[in-house]
């Protein structure tokens, strides 16, 4: 696979969905989606956006990474909720 390397602007960064918890209630828990992302100078990893640190999980806001690609359908298990 050779990656099509996009602007991490455009990155998808998940999704919000309602989650029943124990005691009945619903809460929002943010859905991840993880893709491949790179910075200049780095390597390629995995990682996802953080909604309530406001960056990607791997990297601090001031550093960010520069580019995104999705991941290999064969490695891409789907979305999860975020355990953070």
């Amino acid at each position: 696979m050779i990656a099509d390397w996009k602007n991490i602007n455009t990155a998808p960064r998940g999704h919000f969905a309602d989650k029943k918890t124990t005691k009945g209630t619903v809460k929002q828990q943010h859905i991840i989606k993880r893709l491949i992302v790179i910075r200049k100078g780095d390597e390629a990893r995995t990682s996802h956006w953080m909604p309530d640190e406001e960056r990607w999980h791997g990297y601090t806001k001031a550093c960010p990474p520069d580019r995104w690609d999705y991941l290999p359908e064969w490695q891409d298990d789907g979305e999860e909720g975020d355990a953070a």
